[in-house]
């Protein structure tokens, strides 16, 4: 699975794949599906709401109308408030602009009327795509049956076998949420090549002002950039935290340039990246990263789990049932490690002996060593004989002294004073 990332693996999403394919509904279920739903909007929560709906709906709506099919009036609340959503993030990005500059509008361009589209062909990726959005791609490709267009449509309905996913290639963000799950779920230990080398990736195409989900692009955002300098800063990789400057504006920060409302999850991978230096100076055996792991179980939803873009989506290479089992049984494997440490201290307490609870010890000091990725040698032993001393004295127990005339750690001498 891990040996596959390449461009990334993704979920079809049939908005995107009727932009590309303009499928006519013969039957009317469509229609009967927008009547039936449209009180749903109104109470729908803003922050589920899919990337670009204020501005493809209202455009959708418009387009069936010029078909003389039966829309929802425009006194609807629901509909007047998209469209005061619409006006508000077209406001955001005046229309010179939005021809001359890259922004996230060339994501949602199904939605936008009266596009100048021999400037806007400039602003087209290298692969030919709008921003790597293939229903924004087939939109461009239906009105200026541009063949880029159509090469990076066709290269994607081949490989995906005649449907198309919202985005792609997703590499960057693949890599980058596959490495904070196996951190998160505590197994990052069992994947230190692959996640070296999925960062060394990442770190390939790292620039100044950010990143995207994908590479080759000069828009960024800052989700996948936090994300990135997150990731990147605590493997040692040499990242300037001056590239947030380009997301802060009047003292608040944005994920896109012009938008309309804020994200909650790209706030958050901020806040997390803002963290960066109490992960860098607090060592690994000081915090507490098995509780973390075990409240992380429990949200993570394995397969199950479902992503918000311009359509809803999975990432089966970042969340899946085989990643959450390992997990769960490295959880419980740490459990039992630490449960036979407690039975031997409870022996000790009352043998009032410490021979057999050094081994018990150095083999837990180990086992955390290797979670915190230091380094094994004799010191380990040092460590572990020091932890047993401190215990006799606090318990007021005492083990052999053949044995404790023999430790050399530095510790000891403070202990007996």
């Amino acid at each position: 699975m891990l040996g596959s990332m390449n461009d990334g693996d993704i979920s079809l999403s049939a908005y995107d794949t009727a932009w590309v394919a303009l499928v006519e509904d013969i039957h009317g279920n469509g229609m009967e599906f927008i009547k039936g739903n449209m009180g749903k909007l109104e109470d729908a929560n803003a922050e589920h709401m899919t990337i670009g709906f204020e501005v493809a709906f209202p455009s959708l709506i418009e387009m069936g109308r010029k078909l003389n099919i039966e829309l929802p009036v425009d006194d609807s609340p629901i509909l007047q408030e998209i469209y005061a959503r619409r006006k508000l993030k077209l406001s955001r990005i005046p229309k010179d602009m939005l021809h001359t500059v890259p922004t996230a509008l060339i994501y949602s361009l199904e939605g936008m009327p009266g596009l100048e589209w021999e400037k806007l062909l400039k602003l087209r990726c290298p692969n030919g795509s709008f921003l790597f959005s293939t229903s924004s791609t087939a939109f461009a490709l239906m009105q200026t049956k541009d063949d880029k267009c159509f090469r990076y449509l066709n290269e994607i309905v081949e490989k995906f076998n005649g449907g198309v996913p919202h985005a792609y290639p997703i590499d960057l963000f693949e890599r980058l949420w596959a490495v904070d799950r196996f951190e998160r779920l505590g197994v990052s230990r069992y994947f230190q090549l692959k996640i070296k080398e999925y960062l060394d990736y990442v770190y390939r195409y790292w620039t100044e002002e950010g990143i995207f989900s994908t590479r080759c692009t000069t828009v960024q955002d800052i989700d996948d950039t936090s994300m990135g300098f997150r990731l990147l800063r605590r493997h040692g990789y040499q990242v300037s935290a001056n590239v947030f400057r380009h997301f802060e504006k009047d003292g608040e920060f944005f994920c896109f340039a012009g938008q309309s409302t804020q994200g909650v999850t790209p706030m958050y991978n901020l806040y997390r990246a803002s963290q960066v230096g109490y992960a860098l100076d607090v060592p690994w055996y000081a915090s507490l990263p098995r509780v973390e792991t075990r409240f992380y179980l429990d949200q993570y939803g394995g397969a199950d789990d479902v992503w918000i873009g311009k359509t809803l989506y999975r990432m089966p290479n970042v969340n899946n049932n085989k990643y959450l089992e390992l997990a769960k049984l490295d959880y419980k494997n740490c459990q039992a490690l630490h449960l036979q440490e407690w039975d031997a201290i409870q022996k000790h307490k009352e043998t009032k002996l410490g021979q057999g609870l050094v081994p018990i010890l150095l083999r837990t000091l180990n086992q955390l060593l290797v979670d915190g990725q230091l380094t094994r040698g004799d010191m380990h032993r040092r460590e572990a004989e020091l932890v047993v001393r401190s215990i006799n004295l606090c318990a007021d127990c005492r083990a052999p002294e053949q044995q404790l005339s023999q430790l050399s750690h530095p510790g000891h001498k403070r202990r007996d004073q």
